[in-house]
């Protein structure tokens, strides 16, 4: 028995085969945003897609290169400060300010397909994954896009 016994902690190396790295789920990043020049085979209207931190992912959100739209650029600032999982989802200009708003906000149709920030509650099963942080760059500062990101952070975490 006392061979038996450990005091302390023990640890377990297993230097054979290779080991997963577990990603922290409270790390997985929701996006929603405009890119107007993005791949469209890529990154679909109101379709989660996962850029697992790839700037070769991110970069086909700006395929000509003109830089329009906030998820080319805000992409680039999350992969300057870490190698997060992001789940983006990519909708359309509006013909102004409030159209663009109203389609970062989304819905669902009478179809049952949903658009805009809904877009992120299906993360789930389409991508496997649950966004934890919620950004809408250029959009977070309107009280109803706020608001939505709230509602949406609430439905996640239920």
């Amino acid at each position: 028995m006392p061979a038996t016994y450990l005091h302390g902690v023990e640890v377990i190396d297993v230097s054979s085969g290779s080991q997963p790295i577990r990603t922290v789920r409270s790390s997985v990043i929701g996006i929603v945003g405009t890119a107007p020049d993005a791949d469209a085979t890529a990154f679909p209207l109101n379709t989660p897609v996962l850029v697992a931190a790839s700037r070769t992912e991110a970069a086909k959100l700006d395929a000509t290169g003109g830089g329009e739209g906030t998820l080319p650029r805000a992409l680039d600032a999350i992969l300057d400060q870490a190698g997060a999982l992001i789940i983006v989802v990519r909708v359309a200009e509006g013909e102004d300010d409030t159209a663009t708003t109203a389609n970062i906000i989304g819905g669902v149709d009478s179809s049952g397909n949903v658009s805009g920030i809904q877009a992120l509650v299906t993360a789930e099963s389409v991508l496997g994954y649950t966004p934890r942080i919620l950004l809408a760059p250029g959009f977070t500062n309107k009280k109803t896009v706020a608001d939505e990101l709230l509602s949406v952070a609430e439905r996640l975490r239920a």
